[in-house]
C-alpha cells in the first residue's frame, strides 16, 4: 500500500524540518562578553582573586553608602544565589550545591582568573557550560 502525500503535506513537513534545524543552529555558544561569565541564564562580571561580592567588584562599605563588606570562608551557608550578597572575600559566590547553598569561588581551573584558589580538601570542577567552581565538603 502506498501513501500519497499532497503538496501541502510536503510543504508542512519541509517547514517543520526547517524550523527544527534553525532552532538548533541559533544557540550562542559564548553569550557573555569577555569580561563576563554565564551563571544560569545571565551574564555577570568576572570576579577577581580576593575581591568581595559578586563579580569581584567589591561591596561598598558604610562610608560609601553601602552595607558593611562581607567576608566568608569556603562552605559558609548562604541564601542569595542571584547576587551573592551574603558571600565575599575569598569565597564571593553563593552557589547551589546538592548539600545546600554555600559560598565558593569560580574560574578556579589552571589558566583561569582564580586558579588554585580552592582549599586543599576541595576540588575545582566544571559542569557543562557553567564556569569551573570550587566544590567541597
Amino acid at each position: 500500500m502506498r501513501l500519497k502525500i499532497g503538496a501541502i503535506g510536503r510543504q508542512g513537513a519541509l517547514l517543520g524540518m526547517a524550523f527544527i534545524a534553525v532552532s538548533f543552529a541559533c544557540k550562542d555558544e559564548e553569550p557573555c562578553d569577555l569580561d563576563q561569565e554565564l551563571r544560569g541564564s545571565a551574564c555577570y562580571p568576572l570576579p577577581t582573586p580576593g575581591a568581595a561580592g559578586t563579580g569581584g567588584t567589591g561591596n561598598l562599605g558604610p562610608a560609601d553608602g553601602g552595607a558593611e563588606a562581607v567576608e566568608t570562608d569556603f562552605g559558609t551557608s548562604c541564601t542569595d544565589t542571584t547576587a551573592s550578597s551574603d558571600c565575599g572575600g575569598i569565597a564571593p559566590i553563593c552557589a547551589p550545591f546538592p548539600s545546600g547553598n554555600a559560598c565558593t569561588q569560580i574560574l578556579c581551573e589552571a589558566g583561569e582568573a582564580n586558579a588554585d584558589v580552592c582549599p586543599a580538601d576541595w576540588s575545582c570542577i566544571r559542569s557543562g557550560s557553567n564556569p569551573s567552581v570550587c566544590f567541597g565538603s
